[in-house]
């Protein structure tokens, strides 16, 4: 069966609002990504590391494409705990940790990093996300995530 369902533009804005010294200094971005799929939900993350995602070069059961994925987003929907985010690259060669507090959000609009003990400064190749997970601090702690593909 052909779907029924276009394309459409996701829009995502990001408003700072600050004075600061009688000065208005916060500012506005906006950026606009063509999607065809997008999924949100709601989920607890437990006090050990269990995947919130994962990415690959094929669709499967929870798997995104990775190449497809236009935005992510992860807010923190607790108003005590805090959850660490392992990012996970090439099958788990690189990795990193982003701790995200209280009420905060972690976004992405590219699904490459790079990660290593070493000096990145010098010398650094961007791999493809293959996953995140996440683990909350004291209790379980809910969370939203937003997957938008094309």
């Amino acid at each position: 069966m052909a779907t029924t369902i276009s394309d459409a533009t996701l829009t995502v804005t990001v408003v700072e609002d600050v004075t600061l010294g009688g000065v208005q200094r916060g500012s506005r971005t906006v950026q606009s990504v063509t999607v065809g799929e997008y999924a949100a939900r709601i989920m607890a993350v437990q006090t050990s590391f269990g995947y919130i995602l994962k990415l690959s070069g094929a669709r499967a059961e929870g798997t995104y494409i990775a190449a497809d994925v236009k935005y992510l987003r992860i807010t923190n929907k607790d108003t005590a705990n805090f959850i660490e985010l392992l990012i996970e690259a090439t099958n788990n060669s690189n990795e990193a940790v982003v701790k995200v507090k209280a009420g905060e959000t972690f976004m992405l609009g590219s699904m490459e990093m790079d990660a290593a003990a070493g000096d990145l400064l010098a010398s650094h190749t961007l791999t493809g996300i293959t996953g995140i997970q996440g683990k909350a601090n004291t209790a379980a702690v809910d969370i939203e995530l937003v997957v938008a593909s094309s």
